[in-house]
């Protein structure tokens, strides 16, 4: 008893005095830092004859990791007072390790605790290189360091001249100590000569080993220039562009400098690969690329010998190439107007606009004539700039010409010659929305079509609307129409099927991309009403207003007493009469018009029903004139009787 008051006693005394609770008698050996995930080999001995009043006490032994005990199967006991603890996976970068014993009266001491660290050897740095400033003439190296060791680690940038085979010299190596994190240092200019090789090193360090990166150089060789600075830009040739520049400003003088050239166009982001122009140049041109296209061009340049680092692009020149003659060849189509008033109807002759690389111009000019020959007397059917011409048709003429021209020349003609045959193609023609800004257009082939012309345009009665077309091969069974589509716009779609001897006659639908409600519903007009009756009748709203199929109307009328009833009606409908109504009672009437996109009611008509019908009007109208006659004529009677008297 006496024996574990003193353990108590000596315990408590030394967890007051001792700082983190170690005592002078005992420690605690381990083998740390430590390889992440390695074994952890810890060993606790409490001396006997240094901790006074444990002489004859029997005790045992606990360790504790952080906050957790380690089971006591991973003891062993090699002496009385001593033990070691053993984990083959420490898997935590640092740990808080403590050593307890147990005496008799079972209260817990701390012997000793130690701070336990895990990480990695370091990994040899990367990308080590070095540029030379040629402002201050400092050598800045830059690198990068690998896996994250965990532990305390540090980084020496050495530097020492260098034979001509790259070996170090026996003079003394000068060392530089970044601040931590840091993956760049300078070398200042008394460490180095500019064009003498020079061995640059970094070498990464911690208590679980050290690797190092090494490199050689010239330092005068590693230097970044500033871009070239392009001073002109010509364009004297359709499809060329020459170029000239001078260095920039840094490296001025290093007159061998090779160059990497870039180019784009205007309405692209992506920029060509880089061309090599060779070194010692201060000009070049450039051919191959399209006409009246504006381009922008970049230089880059680095020393001859392709030491040293790309300088950074420099600021882009902006030109446009000249224009030269259209190389392509106008794709066509014509159809002819119905006659009216017994007039012959009108040519409408159609094409497509070239492809920018076609037109080689921004600005492009068409011209039709009767004749194939370009310079010819024909007569000129039409000098335009739109993409259609429309003529009336000679006698004998069967067809015509087209030309594409700009400033620098023209296109080959396109002949065309105006045949019809007669013949349907059959009414397996269908149209759907394909969604808000297409249509899908699908029809049943003909063995004896060599393609055929799909047309489509706005339902308008404007006669100039402008309308689109498309050709399709022979195969073709469907087709996506994605040109100037507009949701809730009605569009009338042709197929016309195309043959050796001429064209087909067309068939056609009316689709919506997309439906919605109408603006407005119609206006109710009252005919007539009655006592138990009202009639109405509406006319259709606007083709522009509808924006869909219309699919019916509703009408809607409300008494008094706020009863509601309605009817249904067909999309054909134009009157309605609504029956069974009180006499002399107010009604509210509202005519609703639909779509599969929605409805939309119209304003509301107030009608009054009478106290008799057209009937009973007519039939008391016979009585009182029945009964006027009756008077008159008894009173008639009675004035030539009293005459007599």
């Amino acid at each position: 008893m006496r024996k574990n008051w003193c353990i108590m006693l000596v315990g408590m005394m030394l967890l007051i005095f001792l700082p983190g609770g170690s005592q002078s008698c005992d420690s605690i050996t381990v083998n740390s830092p430590l390889i992440f995930g390695s074994r952890l080999t810890a060993t606790c001995t409490v001396s006997r004859t240094l901790c006074r009043g444990l002489e004859e006490d029997e005790f045992q032994f606990k360790w504790k990791l952080d906050n957790d005990f380690i089971p006591s199967s991973q003891y062993m006991h090699p002496f009385k007072n001593t033990t070691t603890v053993t984990l083959d996976n420490f898997n935590k970068s640092s740990a808080l390790l403590s050593c307890y014993i147990i005496g008799a009266s079972k209260r817990m001491q701390l012997i000793d605790r130690k701070d336990v660290k895990a990480g990695y050897p370091p990994s040899p740095p990367t990308n080590l290189s070095c540029l030379m400033n040629l402002f201050d003439d400092k050598l800045n190296c830059t690198w990068e360091l690998g896996k994250d060791p965990l532990i305390q680690t540090n980084v020496t940038l050495s530097s020492i001249k260098a034979t001509s085979k790259c070996e170090a010299s026996p003079e003394v190596k000068e060392n530089i100590i970044p601040k931590e994190y840091k993956t760049s240092a300078l070398i200042p200019r008394k460490q180095f000569n500019l064009y003498k090789k020079l061995a640059v090193s970094v070498t990464v360090k911690n208590a679980l080993g050290s690797a190092t990166s090494t490199i050689c150089l010239v330092p005068g060789h590693e230097v970044k220039l500033d871009p070239p600075v392009i001073e002109e830009a010509t364009a004297s040739v359709p499809g060329c562009v020459k170029l000239q520049w001078r260095n920039g400003k840094t490296g001025f003088y290093i007159v061998e400098q090779t160059y990497q050239l870039r180019y784009r166009k205007e309405d692209e982001k992506k920029w060509t690969e880089p061309a090599d122009l060779g070194s010692g140049l201060n000009e070049t041109s450039i051919c191959g690329i399209l006409s009246a296209t504006k381009y922008h061009f970049q230089l880059r340049s680095i020393r001859a010998s392709k030491t040293g680092v790309w300088s950074e692009w420099g600021h882009e020149r902006t030109i446009t190439t000249l224009e030269s003659a259209p190389t392509g060849k106008l794709e066509t189509w014509w159809k002819q107007t119905e006659s009216k008033d017994g007039l012959q109807g009108r040519i409408q002759l159609l094409w497509k606009a070239l492809k920018k690389h076609e037109a080689n111009a921004d600005h492009m000019w068409y011209v039709v004539k009767r004749s194939s020959g370009y310079g010819s007397n024909d007569a000129i059917l039409c000098n335009t700039t739109a993409l259609n011409c429309s003529f009336s048709p000679s006698i004998g003429v069967m067809g015509a010409t087209v030309w594409a021209y700009n400033t620098a020349g023209h296109s080959q003609g396109t002949e065309i010659t105006f045949s019809i045959k007669k013949g349907e193609l059959g009414s397996n023609f269908q149209v759907f929305p394909n969604d808000n800004y297409s249509l899908r257009v699908e029809w049943e082939t003909k063995p004896s079509a060599k393609g055929y012309i799909l047309e489509w345009y706005e339902s308008s009665n404007n006669p100039d609307i402008e309308i689109n077309w498309k050709r399709e091969p022979q195969w073709s069974r469907n087709s996506v129409l994605n040109e100037n589509i507009k949701p809730f716009q009605l569009y009338i779609i042709k197929l016309f099927p195309l043959y050796e001897e001429g064209v087909g006659a067309p068939v056609q639908k009316e689709m919506y991309s997309r439906q919605r409600a109408p603006d407005l519903a119609p206006k109710l007009t009252l005919i007539r009403a009655s006592k138990s009756q009202a009639e109405l009748s509406w006319e259709p709203i606007p083709l522009e207003s509808q924006h869909g199929f219309i699919t019916g109307y509703t009408i809607y009328w409300t008494d008094p007493n706020g009863v509601e009833l309605f009817a249904d009606l067909k999309a054909t409908s134009r009157e309605y009469v609504i029956g069974n109504l009180d006499s002399l009672t107010v009604y509210k009437v509202v005519l609703s018009i639909s779509t599969s996109g929605g409805s939309t009611n119209g304003t509301v008509m107030t009608i009054y029903t009478t106290l008799f019908d057209e009937n009973e009007v007519n039939m008391l109208i016979m009585v009182l004139c029945l009964s006027f006659i009756t008077i008159i004529i008894v009173t008639f009677i009675l004035c030539i009787m009293k005459h007599e008297r």
